[in-house]
């Protein structure tokens, strides 16, 4: 999270506070994606985590078991380095070899922070790895969906939706 709020931030190449409220609201948008479609995911396939049997004899509640597929924790971690990342190429400047240089550390610090996540989610035995490959593709499909959703109201306002008041009622207007 300290993270994210520190990417943040660096304010865009356009660096004017509707861009940066845009892509704000898309990490955050990001996010609740993502943690609907995984617990939609987990709440579907109602499958046993790998340690279920231990702790289902150390007295841990069955029901609560029933999560196992997909790894919400490496779905988070993978939302949040791919649009970070994203923003991060976005918003530096494009040039000098030292940003290119520093991007680039940023982006692998990211996204290998997120494959640790998703390695000690099989290590501690809480998820199989087709668990945490899935919530790592779910992760970066939606953190990519969503900055270039984002990245596309940015570069042409007239996307955004628009109320108007009338005599007679009121208008929604959104433009694709």
């Amino acid at each position: 999270a300290l993270t994210a709020v520190g990417v943040m931030a660096i304010p865009p190449a356009q660096n004017d506070l509707e861009t940066r409220y845009i892509y704000a609201k898309g990490m955050v948008q990001a996010f609740i994606l993502n943690s609907f479609l995984t617990t939609l995911g987990k709440d579907i396939t109602g499958r046993y985590r790998p340690n279920a049997d231990a702790r289902i004899a150390s007295g841990y509640s069955e029901n609560k078991l029933r999560d196992s597929f997909l790894s919400g924790h490496t779905s988070t971690s993978f939302v949040m380095a791919s649009y970070l990342s994203l923003y991060l190429w976005e918003a530096m400047d494009k040039g000098s070899k030292t940003e290119i240089i520093g991007k680039s550390l940023l982006t692998a610090a990211m996204a290998g922070t997120a494959g640790w996540i998703g390695y000690t989610r099989i290590e501690d035995n809480a998820h199989r790895p087709s668990e945490v490959l899935t919530g790592a593709l779910l992760g970066t499909a939606v953190g990519f969906g969503t900055f270039y959703y984002q990245h596309s109201r940015a570069e042409n306002p007239n996307m955004n939706g628009e109320v108007s008041a009338h005599p007679i009622g009121i208008t929604l207007t959104w433009r694709f």
